[in-house]
């Protein structure tokens, strides 16, 4: 049984949870809230039961997370967020919480639930990236009534692992070297778009949504200002914006300034021979 008090979007409710049942009332007031959340308890502690006669079943985390992966998360994220969310979901959340009333979803519950995972041997950004995933859903049960307050907020502290973190490995410069020179030869129809990514650093979706517009050579080979402008990404089949959700320019070297003019050339006297 509980009995709390809230304020939503510049107004105060009662939010009533007794026996998976669910109610929210709006009272308007702080102190009219307050009243009205004594004069509740009082009446379930008689066992008046009437205040709920009119409560909407709780629905599951798992009825809830679906509805809301189909509308809140496709309205608000990119498709790969979307992805990620539900991903995480099905592999660490739906088999712990997948049936569980969301107001039966405690901050005690979670933190046994991080417990394990650390158990598990999950590294700590896995662990962080779940629980993420887990509070996305209650936050927008909050907005919609549902919960009161979300019990998965500022458990940073708790997601703590002793697996040793691995750190990226970095190619040394005569290993580029041999890796390009590796391709140039075997793969040569791939070289510029390795090239592209040692040398600018750019990501996967990122270097397939380039077009010839978002070199900028500069006015000479030797002008410094020269540079890609990354403001689009492929994924899954569409165009969306780079992570973060802002283009940024990226600098471009000599030896990539000479790699793309040259393909540039080829393809515009392509071009021409074609008609086009």
């Amino acid at each position: 049984m509980g009995v709390r008090i809230r304020r939503h979007k510049g107004s105060w409710y009662v939010f009533i949870q007794h026996n998976g049942q669910r109610k929210a009332k709006h009272v308007g007031t702080r102190s009219a809230a307050e009243r009205v959340k004594r004069e509740i308890e009082a009446r379930l502690a008689l066992g008046d039961l009437s205040c709920l006669s009119a409560a909407s079943k709780v629905p599951t985390f798992a009825e809830y997370a679906k509805r809301w992966l189909e509308t809140d998360a496709k309205r608000r994220c990119k498709l790969s967020t979307v992805d990620f969310y539900q991903d995480y979901q099905k592999r660490y959340i739906l088999p712990r919480f997948g049936q569980t009333p969301l107001t039966s979803i405690t901050r005690d519950s979670i933190k046994e639930f991080i417990a394990d995972l650390r158990s598990r041997g999950l590294a700590r950004n896995t662990m962080r990236l779940a629980i993420a995933s887990f509070r996305s859903v209650l936050s927008t049960a909050v907005e919609d009534g549902i919960l009161s307050n979300n019990p998965a907020f500022r458990l940073g502290r708790f997601v703590q692992t002793d697996k040793v973190a691995q750190k990226a490995i970095a190619l040394e410069p005569q290993e580029v070297e041999k890796l390009l020179a590796t391709i140039s030869e075997s793969f040569p129809d791939l070289y510029t778009l390795f090239l592209i990514a040692i040398r600018a650093g750019l990501r996967q979706g990122e270097i397939l949504g380039l077009k010839w517009r978002d070199f900028h050579f500069g006015k000479t080979d030797d002008d410094p200002d020269r540079f890609i402008l990354v403001e689009r990404r492929w994924y899954r089949g569409r165009f969306s914006t780079p992570k973060g959700g802002k283009p940024r320019r990226v600098d471009m070297s000599r030896a990539l300034q000479k790699v793309l003019k040259d393909l540039f050339n080829h393809r515009l006297l392509e071009a021409h021979q074609q008609g086009r």
